[in-house]
């Protein structure tokens, strides 16, 4: 993946875990990753790990319910 082409990440939030898939802007096939932690600390992790692959990152997410804590985390 080139140094300016963007990475679609895609995130489920739950209140135990968020499940996450990616791929880039070339159309290629989604990657699906797994499930990682709530805290602060996993979602902080999920990103070095992204930004390895290519600076520009644009996370889409669905939450159980808006307003939740992980969603002030990933915002951030």
């Amino acid at each position: 993946m080139g140094n300016g082409s963007t990475l679609h990440v895609g995130l489920d939030v739950h209140k135990e875990s968020i499940a996450m898939a990616y791929a880039g802007e070339e159309g290629g096939a989604p990657v699906h990753v797994g499930a990682i932690g709530t805290r602060q600390c996993d979602i902080d992790a999920l990103i070095r790990k992204l930004q390895s692959k290519s600076p520009n990152l644009l996370f889409v997410y669905a939450l159980a319910r808006r307003g939740s804590s992980t969603e002030s985390r990933i915002i951030q």
